[in-house]
């Protein structure tokens, strides 16, 4: 298993890592991930491009600052 420090060598830019439907997901801005059964608040299910906010965000990486959670990152 790769340590932190070697994913950081590999990755460059601001990451984070989500946590929804019980699985977990590398996202960096501008990804595009595809995500089952997630729905918006209308009950449609979201199109390619559209903006989505997670609250279950457990590791962020702003490109200086390493966060992990304790599960998860307030804010």
């Amino acid at each position: 298993m790769p340590t932190i420090k070697e994913i950081k060598e590999k990755n460059t830019g601001p990451q984070a890592v989500i946590k929804t439907g019980g699985k977990q997901y590398r996202v960096q801005v501008g990804d595009t991930v595809k995500i089952e059964k997630l729905l918006q608040d209308s009950r449609e299910e979201y199109k390619v491009g559209d903006s989505v906010s997670f609250d279950m965000v457990l590791l962020k990486d702003d490109g200086t600052t390493l966060t992990l959670g304790a599960p998860t990152i307030a804010g």
